[in-house]
């Protein structure tokens, strides 16, 4: 570190250019802050954040930030600030079904351009800062967190089972509370109709779930045996791959005492005990994103070496599964098996190849045996729920068509459905509405998109604040998703739920005495309810700030632990069919706790070779 970086006193460090640089660069960015959290000057948390930035802007950095750095530094930036500015920019009612008068964006002025570029730029200050703090604190923090892990040392003794144990034990009161378990509208409507519902759900999902059931009920007298069976391994399964993930962390290193802090954040925390009882495909789908983030990294860590022997059978059982699991996790291994192509040495690729492969063959051929079943066809309908919302946005607000798009689209749907039917937040009005032609979209697929796109350029505009609306809940870094509505209950969606709910038996029937029941959904359960949980957009900003300050650090090759998680986002930001829905990403909140940690894995546990300085040229910064 130079010498004028540990010497200079307060005074002289308060005289130099960069100290009103960075009170501007605080006070700007806490204006803007304040602004979207519609917070008043005098509430404490002015203070703090003044406070926190300023400590931030005014890092240095003993080296100066590569050009690819310094881009990539800048473009976050220019997000985070376009993020706050659009925010104040969309009118939210809190229905998420209401039409357009009540949900929609309001417009850009030059003002709000101007704040977004002063945002952007304080914005920069403060991660450049936090850049260089980081970089100064970093041996601290990981000689805190993680021991050296020395090849020649003994191997950490496994904390695989107690781990486990320790979370199953705490999760069993809230088995016992929401016996037999949980679930949205969708679980609902496997149960009631399994291959009507093949089109939207994955085939292994419905095999596991309608299966579980039907057992109980033709066995046992009792849907709701079955059920409690289903949740109970699921619970037994997400707990499972927790523990593995913290013991993978411990033998990386991670000290005793973290990891059994994180043992109990996943323990005492209801958000992943109630999650663990709710019967969507979510949830294996989070479990195996889970699973496949210390595979990604141990691959990139040893160049590809890891996928030899026995580890290959790892990687390929648990890519399958999670192709199973949900439709778009062929799209999230695809992606990273061509990014990770690019990181392992030629001699594995083959291999890697035939890992990423024959898991998106077995989930193609999977999904081709509902229709031999008798299973109604794919409806074109619910793939395309962004486009779908654009199309009925220039429709209700009177936008550019010809005369052909306007024959074609109304042969879908009359023009008034299209307009009372817009939601911009949620698509289910449209596909869902009784005079959509749903198989006409099907056997006309290409044209519909051939008409879309020629629409695009004359209502930029429109498209652009329809795509705003549609995905808000998921780039909004203000936007609260509900996570514990409707979690904690099997979802009663549309009047016919009643009797579906008598005929299957369907109920939730607590194990545990009253008050004991009372007491736990109060205290336990109830415990999201008093206070503002970070929503899903949050947390994939964290995400990407941490695949930002792993780059800053040199240590860009870790950033393929965060991979996964990121490419399912991606996906999730292309074909989201509502606006807000956690569990969509709840595989956000499995990730983000040990993506935290990676910056702080000791540089030892990496071949000597991958470690480079950072005054490397721009093409070497992915090397550790």
């Amino acid at each position: 570190m130079p010498a004028h970086a540990t010497t200079a006193t307060l005074p002289a460090r308060l005289l130099r250019p960069r100290f009103p640089l960075a009170i501007l660069a605080s006070a700007v960015a806490t204006t803007g802050i304040l602004t979207c959290l519609d917070a008043q000057w005098n509430a404490p948390i002015v203070i703090v954040l003044l406070a926190a930035f300023a400590y931030l802007a005014m890092g240095r950095a003993d080296r100066r930030p590569t050009r690819t750095q310094t881009v990539l530094t800048a473009l976050f930036a220019a997000y985070t600030a376009i993020n706050l500015v659009l925010h104040t920019r969309i009118t939210y009612s809190g229905n998420i079904a209401a039409g357009l008068k009540d949900n929609h964006f309001d417009g850009i002025g030059p003002q709000h351009i101007l704040a977004a570029l002063l945002l952007a730029l304080a914005t920069y200050q403060i991660l450049d800062g936090l850049a260089a703090r980081l970089h100064q604190h970093h041996s601290a923090l990981s000689n805190l967190l993680f021991d050296s892990t020395d090849t020649n040392a003994a191997r950490p003794r496994s904390i695989l089972l107690p781990a486990f144990l320790a979370i199953a034990i705490c999760w069993l009161p809230i088995w016992l509370t929401l016996y037999p378990g949980a679930g949205v509208s969708d679980a609902v409507d496997v149960l009631n109709a399994p291959l009507y519902r093949s089109s939207q759900h994955p085939f292994a999902y419905i095999v596991l779930f309608y299966g579980s059931a039907f057992v109980g009920k033709t066995v046992f007298g009792d849907i709701n045996i079955g059920i409690a069976a289903y949740t109970a391994i699921q619970s037994l399964a997400i707990a499972a791959a927790i523990a593995y993930a913290i013991n993978w962390l411990h033998h990386k290193g991670l000290k005793t005492t973290p990891a059994a802090i994180l043992t109990a954040f996943f323990a005492i925390n209801p958000l992943y005990s109630v999650f663990a009882l709710n019967t969507t495909k979510d949830v294996w789908f989070s479990i195996f994103i889970l699973l496949v983030t210390p595979l990604m990294f141990e691959l990139i860590h040893t160049k590809g070496a890891n996928i030899k022997s026995t580890n290959f059978w790892k990687y390929l059982l648990t890519f399958t599964a999670l192709c199973l699991s949900r439709n778009n996790g062929i799209y999230v291994l695809l992606i990273c098996g061509l990014i990770a192509l690019a990181l392992i040495k030629r001699e594995y690729w083959l291999r890697w190849a035939v890992a990423v492969i024959i898991p998106v063959m077995v989930s193609l051929g999977v999904s081709a045996v509902p229709p031999m079943l008798g299973a109604p066809a794919v409806q074109t309908s619910e793939s395309p729920g962004i486009s779908l919302r654009q199309t009925a946005a220039v429709i209700a607000q009177d936008g550019h068509m010809t005369t052909e798009q306007r024959q074609f689209l109304f042969r879908l749907m009359p023009e008034q459905d299209w307009k009372d039917s817009y939601a911009p937040m949620r698509s289910d009005p449209i596909k869902w509405n009784q005079r959509f032609d749903r198989q006409y979209l099907s056997d006309h697929k290409g044209e519909y998109l051939v008409i879309w796109a020629q629409m695009l350029p004359r209502n930029f505009g429109t498209y652009v604040t329809s795509y705003l609306t549609a995905t808000y809940g998921f780039w909004n870094l203000r936007a609260q998703s509900p996570i514990f509505v409707p979690y904690t209950y099997f979802q009663k969606l549309n009047a016919n739920y009643e009797e579906i709910f008598e005929r299957l038996e369907l109920q939730q029937t607590p194990l545990l005495p009253r008050p004991a029941v009372d007491f736990i959904r109060d205290t336990w359960i109830g415990q999201p309810k008093r206070y503002q949980a970070p929503g899903a957009s949050f947390e994939i900003w964290t995400v990407l700030l941490l695949a930002l300050m792993l780059l800053r650090l040199n240590r860009g090759r870790r950033t393929i632990a965060l991979l996964p998680v990121i490419a399912c986002w991606a996906t999730l930001m292309i074909a989201t069919p509502i606006a807000f829905c956690y569990r969509y990403v709840f595989y956000l909140a499995m990730v983000l706790p040990f993506a935290i940690l990676v910056p702080f894995m000791n540089d030892d546990d990496f071949q000597p070779q991958d470690v480079q300085s950072m005054e490397q040229p721009v093409r070497t910064e992915l090397t550790s």
